[in-house]
């Protein structure tokens, strides 16, 4: 999309977008189901109708630390800025006076996209949560600052570019993927999908 945003207008590249999504819609319903899912309906079959009153529940003094963590992990994935920085790219761009279009500049951020979501899962593995985690903030909060002392200072107009790029970078390792899927760390299958659903629901609404 960053791409074609480069040589046409938007109206093409949402005809564009189309087609990958009408791809997924045909051909998702030879994805098989996971078996964890298939697993989760056979035990709720075999808990029976009659035992809801042994159902755990997520509001409750025990899972207060859990609901704590995913809420939090989503306030400061969203104060994180990420949002208003991808959305207003050109306009930054544009007012730094950059040497490349703001188009060409919007792309090369964008490849960092594509760069965290291929290093997110492999760093996880390898460092786990906290340590991603840390990165990712202290990592986004310096370049941010750099691009802040560059508005102040005007120190160069490539800044923007190389602050963002690795403001994207620094929000895909950690700040990005980490509040979706820590919720399947806290909580317990009964529990999942519900906190899953209140925490997906809290990202939206911020």
């Amino acid at each position: 999309a960053y791409f074609f945003g480069i040589f046409v207008e938007w109206r093409i590249i949402a005809a564009l977008s189309l087609i990958p999504t009408v791809i997924f819609f045909i051909f998702i319903y030879w994805v098989p189901e996971s078996p964890v899912l298939n697993d989760f309906i056979n035990f709720k079959k075999r808990e029976g109708e009659g035992e809801d009153e042994n159902k755990e529940k997520l509001f409750v003094r025990e899972n207060t630390k859990q609901i704590i963590i995913c809420i939090l992990a989503v306030v400061f994935q969203q104060l994180s800025g990420i949002n208003a920085l991808l959305t207003n790219l050109n306009n930054i761009f544009t007012a730094s006076k950059i040497m490349l279009s703001p188009e060409v500049a919007s792309l090369i951020v964008g490849m960092a996209q594509v760069i965290s979501t291929a290093l997110a899962s492999p760093a996880v593995a390898k460092f786990g949560n906290k340590v991603c985690w840390s990165i990712s903030t202290i990592g986004q909060a310096l370049f941010l600052m750099l691009a802040w002392a560059n508005e102040k200072f005007s120190l160069s107009p490539i800044i923007p570019v190389i602050c963002l790029f690795f403001d994207v970078l620094m929000f895909g390792i950690g700040l990005g993927p980490l509040p979706w899927f820590i919720v399947v760390i806290m909580f317990s299958d009964s529990l999942r999908s519900l906190a899953a659903s209140l925490s997906q629901g809290l990202n939206w609404f911020l």
